[in-house]
């Protein structure tokens, strides 16, 4: 339903993520854990959440839709132009 809101999909996400450590009471290791649940691929909310966590300037000028969230990749290095 949200889609094309950047700035709904990036709250979601927030509230969405795990605290470091994970659960340890699982069968799983702290690592399955982070896995299953981050977002992966060349979607919207998995280029946020890893331009929030490396470069914090630019998640915000993709929330104001100034640059798409691949060219906000591109410009943090992490996609060749």
């Amino acid at each position: 339903l949200c889609e094309d809101r950047p700035d709904v999909l990036d709250l979601i996400d927030q509230a969405r993520q795990r605290k470091h450590g994970g659960d340890h009471m699982s069968k799983f290791d702290n690592v399955q854990l982070a896995i299953e649940q981050a977002p992966t691929g060349n979607r919207t909310d998995a280029a946020l959440r890893r331009l929030r966590k490396d470069r914090p300037d630019l998640p915000q000028r993709v929330i104001n839709k100034e640059l798409s969230a691949h060219a906000a990749m591109i410009e943090a290095g992490y996609y060749k132009q």
